[in-house]
């Protein structure tokens, strides 16, 4: 086993390397002043970088989705005949099939260009603050102070991580997560708003096909932020807000998936034997994720959960595919009987027992059962800020 040290902060000259490019000067400025703060708030320095990358993320898919929606609604309402007939349900579905094929086919290449660039970066730097955590760094890795790292019984020195056959699975699964996400923009965000105004507003109004083209056009622009000087019209459902939130919503469950996926392969290349889930305790905190909160799990379940993961992302061919088949290995409640607030209820469905109350752990025998139906890592629901930390007592190996 290597010997490795943590790696401490850094000066801000120290880190600045004056040969550099512009833009490397840049970065590395904005990664001094990282660990500037770091060491004065005793906060790890990948919490500021992680935070940056999801923002970015989140900026430029929206940026992306601004730039190619104008002409896949063009293209998309090509499907709806110029004539003065009343506008049908026959209609109304071969419109709704041609933007969701347009939206697809125009949004999807560039969401994964963004993923691909942006997931990466999460991931490696995940990879480090493993290797780091395993070392002894003992910064919290939440805003709140929660999941001090614990003196291991046995010490590394740091080394860079070590990138494998593991690491390129994990990353293939990460842009493949994002992208998939990204082209259910549609079907997700903007079908059912659709078809709700078009049989409200114009099918049962009488709108001729040409007027209600017209209405759409109008309509779609504004409800995505296109016409910002206006207001998206009642008639219509989805906001430049609501869509907002969906790119916000991905970019989160990627640099969640990205920071759970990095750490966990490298406790487990360095021989780190278990982890705990490590939950920001606030108001915003979900059901899920106070009951998961501090329960344990050895590294190896971490690890096969991650591989899992990964490769369920590659296989999957659509959101719907991929639905199915994280339902059997990494499941979320949804639903009204399985919703958040039945939480405990619906994990008993799945691992066969309740899961113990907030603050106590699982039993082995109820941690293996745990590990098989899929709760072995986060996230738990969409925009979960739930990671992983060493757990108390853990070894390395």
């Amino acid at each position: 086993m290597p010997r490795i040290e943590p790696r401490g902060p850094q000066s801000a000259a120290e880190a600045v390397d004056l040969s550099a490019t512009s833009t490397e000067v840049l970065v590395a400025g904005v990664e001094a002043i990282d660990e500037i703060v770091a060491k004065a708030t005793r906060l790890h320095p990948g919490l500021a970088r992680l935070a940056r990358f999801e923002d970015d993320l989140a900026r430029r898919l929206w940026a992306e989705w601004k730039r190619v929606a104008p002409g896949a609604f063009a293209a998309g309402l090509k499907a709806l005949p110029r004539d003065d007939k009343p506008i049908t349900v026959g209609d109304l579905n071969r419109l709704d099939r041609a933007l969701a094929r347009e939206v697809r086919a125009r949004f999807s290449p560039g969401a994964s260009k963004v993923v691909a660039d942006l997931g990466p970066r999460m991931y490696r730097l995940a990879r480090e603050i493993g290797i780091n955590r395993a070392a002894g760094d003992d910064r919290p890795l939440t805003y709140r102070g929660e999941g001090t790292t614990p003196i291991l019984k046995a010490r590394i020195t740091s080394v860079e991580p070590v990138f494998g056959a593991v690491d390129e699975a994990a990353l293939e699964g990460i842009e493949s997560y994002g992208s998939i996400w990204a082209g259910d923009l549609y079907d997700e965000e903007l079908s059912a708003a659709i078809r709700q105004s078009v049989r409200e507003n114009m099918i049962e109004q009488g709108i001729g096909r040409r007027e209600a083209g017209t209405m759409l056009q109008d309509n779609l622009r504004t409800a995505v932020g296109l016409n910002p000087t206006e207001i998206a019209p009642a008639s219509f459902l989805v906001s430049p807000r609501k869509l907002a939130s969906y790119f916000t919503g991905l970019a989160a469950n990627t640099a969640t998936v990205a920071r759970v996926t990095g750490e966990i392969n490298s406790f487990a290349e360095y021989g780190v034997t278990a982890y705990q889930i490590t939950a920001i305790v606030d108001e915003r905190t979900t059901e899920q994720c106070l009951v998961m909160n501090g329960k344990t799990f050895t590294v190896e379940e971490g690890a096969r959960q991650a591989a899992r993961t990964a490769k369920a992302y590659v296989a999957a061919d659509s959101a719907d595919e991929l639905r199915e088949i994280l339902g059997r290995i990494h499941p979320w409640p949804n639903g009204t009987e399985n919703s958040p607030a039945n939480f405990a209820g619906w994990f008993e469905s799945q691992a066969g027992f309740k899961p113990p109350a907030p603050g106590t752990d699982f039993t082995p025998a109820q941690r293996a059962a745990a590990s098989r139906a899929g709760f072995a890592l986060p996230p738990y629901h969409w925009r979960c800020r739930t990671t992983v930390d060493i757990a108390p007592g853990a070894e390395l190996i």
